[in-house]
């Protein structure tokens, strides 16, 4: 099974830790037989091949017009490039991630053409509403070419069950599966005993932008300090973005002590961070499935999260994660307190988590995924059987 994989977001030697996801997501393909060719159109990179990690990343460079409008001439262009340095016909589908229209589009019509199956695995809320407030773009609805690539698709992959109910609520007929990420067991797990520190660690991972609501965990982190001077809290802070110098501002204009900003780090310090934790809280108001949350887990970490990221679907408030009303700040600082001050509930919550994370890895995620598309490449090929082509 050969399966011609296109993205525009894949890690890199230069950016390993960038949607880091994908990667162990088609390194357990391979685990399961597939080859890959991972297709990524860049504004950025010029076309070329290299290899990442034993997978073979295809760059194909493309100038990003209208998302929508001029599709087409990015499918052509896109095409033309791509065709350089492999052929589409010898692969058995197209299995693209969710991106812009034109991305989409161009995926889309690469399967068309060479008469393969498509599949689009969705890993947001933002499925038709991407273009929210630009509803009307310049000769074009992206919208509705958004619904028309949706119909189009043999089957659509959604991270969550809440991101597939947005396709199922429009298009109750269409077909959808969901098929969760996983977590590396060997890089994050509750083996190591947490190194002794004084007071209580408060870990949180996130790109450093808007969405991954970080004012409503340093508003909560200013008030447990106040209360609790004693308690020697210390927060530290994992990820970059275009948020960083804000955030830092932030910090120092409302005097917010005993917080650090660690930039980015490798996997497996973050594992390290992890085990050295007491506390994870990932404040995000936005986030179709937070594979952070399942690791942290994974390291007998008690969370903190605000409803509505998609995991919450495999989380039970007071049981294994303590979940907050989304974007309640009073409640995110509540959810956190009570950690604090109930080391015993602090641990039960812990281990209930571990045991939940250890349902999920990214063999199991590959294995499902091999199956679904095993299956639809053997529907395509009786249809086509069955239509005399």
């Amino acid at each position: 099974m050969k399966i011609l994989y296109i993205t525009q977001m894949y890690p890199s030697a230069e950016l390993p830790q960038y949607c880091a996801f994908l990667h162990n997501q088609v390194k357990a393909m391979q685990g399961c037989g597939a080859e890959i060719s991972v297709v990524v159109p860049s504004v950025e990179k010029p076309t070329g091949h290299t290899v990442y990690d034993g997978v073979d990343i295809f760059y194909v460079s493309y100038r990003d017009f209208s998302r929508t409008a001029f599709a087409p001439l990015v499918y052509f262009h896109l095409k033309k490039e791509l065709k350089r340095m492999l052929n589409v016909k010898d692969y058995d589908i197209v299995y693209a991630i969710h991106a812009p229209v034109n991305i989409l589009y161009f995926a889309q019509r690469l399967a068309k053409i060479n008469r393969l199956p498509f599949i689009v695995h969705y890993r947001g809320y933002n499925i038709f509403t991407e273009f929210e407030g630009n509803q009307k773009a310049f000769l074009s609805n992206p919208e509705k070419a958004m619904e028309r690539i949706v119909k189009k698709t043999d089957l659509s992959l959604a991270v969550s069950k809440k991101t597939a109910s947005i396709i199922t609520d429009r298009f109750p007929n269409l077909p959808v599966e969901t098929v969760y990420n996983g977590i590396n067991h060997e890089v994050f797990n509750g083996q190591t005993e947490c190194a002794p520190h004084e007071g209580i660690r408060i870990l949180c991972v996130a790109n450093l932008i808007p969405i991954k609501g970080h004012k409503y965990l340093f508003d909560a982190f200013r008030q447990l300090l106040q209360q609790y001077p004693e308690k020697k809290l210390q927060l530290d802070i994992v990820g970059r973005g275009p948020s960083e110098a804000e955030l830092k501002a932030y910090v120092k204009t409302n005097k917010i002590e005993n917080v650090n900003f660690y930039g980015y780090i490798p996997h497996e310090k973050v594992s390290e961070m992890m085990q050295n934790t007491d506390i994870f809280v990932l404040p995000s108001v936005y986030e179709s499935f937070a594979n952070v949350c399942l690791e942290a887990m994974a390291c007998k970490k008690p969370i903190v999260i605000f409803e509505g990221q998609g995991i919450d679907e495999v989380l039970t408030d007071g049981v294994n994660a303590m979940i907050a009303e989304k974007a309640n700040g009073i409640q995110l600082k509540e959810k956190i307190e009570f950690l604090i001050n109930n080391p015993k509930k602090r641990a039960e919550i812990a281990e209930n988590g571990y045991l939940t994370a250890q349902s999920f890895s990214w063999q199991k995620s590959g294995e499902k995924l091999v199956e679904i598309i095993e299956r639809v490449i053997c529907k395509n090929a009786n249809q086509r059987c069955n239509s005399g082509l």
